[in-house]
C-alpha cells in the first residue's frame, strides 16, 4: 500500500495546531473503505440513494431527460482517461424483489418502449473525479402509472484505472424506479379558488350550514379571489399516499399536501389530508371543512382555512379545491 508522509496535528482547548517539527508515517486512506471505487454519484445504491431515484414526471410528457455522472474515488486522481461501460441491468429487477415480501414493495421491469438507454461509454477525464454526463431519456407517456416499475443502470466494465479499482459495491448501480399509484396523474381544476381576506386577524369563515359540493360557496366581500392553475400534476409518492402543491403556492415551494387513500377500500369517503411541516409551522388556526375523495368520479374536494401567520396574526386564507382526474 502506497505511504504518505504527514504533518501531525496537535489539540489544545480545541483549537488545530500544527506541529512542523514532527512528522508521521502512516497509510493513506483511500477510496471508500480503502478501496478504489467508480459510483453512479448521487442516485447509486439501494441505502444512499433509492429515495433520490424515484421519479415522478407529468404523464403526459413524451420526453424527460434526467442526467447523471459517474464519480472516481481514491486517494489521488487518474493521470489517465478511465472509461467505463455502463448499461441497464434487467436482472437487478429479480434481485431486488427478491429481498422484499410486501408485494405492494416489488417493482416490474420498465419496457424498453419509455425510455432511451443504450449502453455506453463514460469518461471520466484524466486528473479529474467526475465524469462526463450521460443521460436516460423517458417517455412517461408510455408508463402505466398505477404500477411500479424499475430500471437499474449500473456500471459494466472499468478501463484506464488504476490496478484495484473497481465498480462501488452499494452505489454502482443506481435503482431508478417510478411508484406506481392509482390515483397519480393530472387533474383538472373543477371548482375553486384561493381566496385572500383584507382584514387582519382570524375570520372565523365557514362555509353555510349544510354546504356540500357541488353547491356554490358564499364568501364575504373581504376576500379576494386567486385563481389556481389547472391542470396540476398529483404525483405517486407511495402506493397509497401522493403530493401536491397547496392552491397556488407553486410546486418545489415546500407547501404541499400529502394525500392518503387506500385504494383497496370500495367506498372512501375521506381521505388523510397532512401539509408540509415547515409550511404548516408557519401558519395557524387550521379548519377544514372537507376532505373527500370521490371514487366514482375520481375527484378530490378539499376546503379549509388557515391564517398566515402563527398565533393568527396574519390574514385569514379560504382553500377550496376541486381537483377531478384528466
Amino acid at each position: 500500500m502506497k505511504k504518505l508522509s504527514i504533518i501531525t496535528a496537535t489539540v489544545v482547548s480545541g483549537l488545530f495546531f500544527f506541529a512542523s517539527c514532527k512528522k508521521a508515517v502512516v497509510y493513506e486512506p483511500i477510496g471508500d473503505g480503502g478501496q478504489k471505487i467508480i459510483k453512479i454519484q448521487t442516485y447509486g445504491g439501494l441505502a444512499s440513494g433509492f429515495d433520490a431515484a424515484n421519479l415522478a414526471f407529468n404523464p403526459s410528457s413524451t420526453s424527460e431527460t434526467l442526467n447523471l455522472n459517474l464519480e472516481y474515488v481514491a486517494g489521488s486522481v487518474s493521470s489517465e482517461d478511465i472509461k467505463v461501460v455502463v448499461e441497464v441491468d434487467v436482472a437487478a429487477v429479480a434481485a431486488y424483489n427478491a429481498t422484499q415480501t410486501d408485494p405492494l414493495k416489488k417493482y416490474l421491469v420498465l419496457p424498453a418502449s419509455a425510455y432511451t438507454f443504450p449502453t455506453q461509454t463514460v469518461i471520466i477525464p484524466a486528473n479529474q473525479t467526475v465524469s462526463s454526463t450521460f443521460k436516460i431519456i423517458f417517455n412517461p407517456s408510455m408508463i402505466d402509472g398505477s404500477k411500479n416499475f424499475m430500471i437499474p443502470i449500473t456500471i459494466k466494465s472499468i478501463t484506464g484505472a488504476v490496478a484495484g479499482t473497481v465498480k462501488a459495491p452499494g452505489t454502482g448501480t443506481a435503482y431508478f424506479h417510478f411508484i406506481g399509484n392509482p390515483l397519480a396523474g393530472s387533474y383538472a381544476l373543477t371548482a375553486g379558488g384561493r381566496y385572500n381576506c383584507t382584514v387582519t386577524g382570524d375570520q372565523g369563515w365557514a362555509p353555510q350550514p349544510g354546504w356540500v359540493y357541488p353547491m356554490a360557496l358564499a364568501i364575504p366581500a373581504n376576500y379576494n379571489f386567486a385563481a389556481i392553475p389547472s391542470p396540476k400534476f398529483i404525483a405517486p409518492v407511495t402506493p397509497t399516499k401522493t403530493r401536491v402543491y397547496v392552491a397556488n403556492l407553486g410546486a418545489g415551494t415546500d407547501r404541499d399536501y400529502t394525500l392518503e387513500v387506500d385504494p383497496a377500500v370500495t367506498v372512501i369517503t375521506n381521505i388523510n389530508v397532512t401539509l408540509t411541516p415547515s409550511f404548516e409551522g408557519g401558519i395557524s388556526n387550521i379548519r377544514w371543512f372537507q376532505k373527500t375523495y370521490d371514487p366514482v368520479n375520481k375527484r378530490f374536494i378539499l376546503l379549509w382555512t388557515y391564517n398566515n401567520q402563527p398565533g393568527g396574526v396574519g390574514n385569514d386564507r379560504i382553500i377550496y379545491e376541486v381537483l377531478t382526474k384528466l
